[in-house]
């Protein structure tokens, strides 16, 4: 069997619309050695019989495991403990790839004996493009810190396997939210050197049944970041590094949070009522934890009262587009 460069490791969970298409783009890489691991995470659909169809039709190059629920943490988790490749990579099985997309970034990550390689991503819904993103071509080590460089995401990006196992880094099980966040956030910590592949190559599915617009489950952004927060104390790293995590905050723990509460198309008016409290009491309880700086409470209550606003007069699309331009995404 020749060696693996590569393992591409897929979760799977109720994916049977988007499943064929993402397996079709992993396993049609113009880099040909890598191993893809299907892991089925109880779906409940024809997961399982598509997973059954590609193994038969690719048995060397696929590994499937039919597994009970376990949630797509400790499923990466399980995937990189099996992952054979000196990098690994991850794929959402409601997505796909480009087809040069591994050779481009094992090209690079080997040439240059880098520790991270991260390319650049399209956001697409019912097939039509609504953005793109694409981190800064020449990147210093802290500028991975960055959110706008593509921070929170574990899909678009090759990780060092040995780097990974060595430094003891896993996704946090008991989060269903801004678990990509942490794993990135610590890897960066032991990354050395980074390069850029800056072009599109992975594209993102947007749908009703993303977990970013699951309000319920962002209530879990709390214990991610408690979960850093502690770490990072543990290590004693910098202040520079802590200003990243509280920038990160910021964004995902308060605004991300109260945008998508302030969205009426997404989160009805009774769940409104009910979770904007639950977010600001959640909030104000890990902020008074954790010791956060007075700004970033502040911040909470802007965002708290002005959610309300941007819910009734329906500003979040006037409001992204602001916030895209500033963050110069394409």
């Amino acid at each position: 069997m020749e060696e693996i460069k590569v393992s591409v490791i897929v979760p799977i969970y109720n994916s049977e619309k988007f499943l064929e298409k993402c397996i079709e783009s992993i396993v049609n890489q113009t880099l040909k050695e890598i191993e893809v691991i299907l892991i089925n995470d109880g779906s409940k659909d024809n997961s399982h019989n598509i997973c059954l169809k590609y193994l038969e039709n690719y048995p060397q190059k696929i590994r499937y495991i039919n597994n009970k629920n376990i949630g797509c943490s400790a499923t990466r988790n399980l995937g990189i403990k099996l992952a054979q490749g000196e990098y690994i990579t991850f794929v959402d099985s409601d997505d796909f790839i480009e087809p040069n997309m591994y050779e481009e970034m094992y090209n690079l990550i080997t040439k240059n004996n880098l520790d991270l390689v991260i390319t650049g991503v399209r956001y697409l819904c019912n097939g039509i493009e609504i953005r793109k993103r694409v981190p800064k071509a020449n990147l210093k080590k802290n500028d991975i810190f960055y959110e706008k460089n593509l921070l929170c995401y574990v899909w678009n990006k090759l990780f060092k396997k040995d780097l990974i196992i060595k430094n003891n880094i896993s996704f946090l099980e008991t989060s269903h939210f801004g678990e990509d966040m942490v794993f990135c956030f610590i890897y960066y910590l032991y990354v050395k050197s980074v390069g850029v592949i800056d072009k599109v190559n992975y594209n993102y599915i947007l749908h009703g049944n993303n977990s970013v617009f699951n309000i319920e489950k962002r209530l879990d952004v709390f214990k991610s970041y408690k979960y850093l927060y502690d770490y990072l104390k543990e290590k004693q790293v910098s202040s520079e590094i802590f200003d990243y995590f509280y920038k990160l905050y910021n964004l995902y723990a308060i605004g991300g949070s109260y945008m998508l509460l302030s969205n009426s198309k997404i989160i009805l008016e009774q769940d409104y009522k009910k979770y904007k409290n639950i977010f600001l009491e959640k909030n104000l309880s890990t902020i008074n934890e954790m010791k956060l700086p007075l700004k970033i409470k502040l911040y909470l209550y802007l965002w708290y009262f002005t959610s309300y606003v941007v819910r009734v007069f329906k500003l979040n699309e006037f409001l992204l587009k602001i916030k895209r331009k500033i963050r110069k995404e394409i």
